[in-house]
């Protein structure tokens, strides 16, 4: 008998785990320093870096989705299938991995150095 395939569930834990999780992520802007933004962004990069050297994708995507396809995300399953977006998968690879944490810091550079809005933290 084959292995049984764990059924996918849209809005489980691990989807609300990941959701918190980027959600913060676009929130520290308004939250804490810009600095503390930068070291997270740096942070991004490595803990992207460190799980696809190892194990080629996110784990949390890897539990939610079940797969191994390094260009399956987070952001492209939502976006096409609750949105209707049609978006090339190693696109949207591209920008989480790598436009993300440039947006975050510069949102940040935004908030509390042109507009001079202090963060709430």
């Amino acid at each position: 008998m084959g292995k049984k395939k764990r059924k996918h569930h849209d809005f489980g834990l691990v989807f609300w785990t990941h959701f918190l999780i980027i959600l913060l992520f676009w929130l520290l802007p308004f939250l804490v320093n810009w600095v503390l933004v930068l070291a997270s962004s740096i942070l991004y990069y490595a803990n992207d870096s460190f799980w696809a050297y190892f194990i080629g994708l996110c784990p949390l995507t890897a539990a939610q989705f079940n797969t191994k396809n390094p260009e399956d995300t987070f952001y492209h399953y939502y976006l096409t299938k609750y949105f209707g977006m049609r978006l090339r998968k190693k696109s949207v690879d591209i920008f989480a991995s790598w436009a993300v944490p440039i947006i975050v810091f510069l949102m940040a550079v935004l908030w509390q150095f042109i507009l001079g809005i202090r963060p709430l933290l």
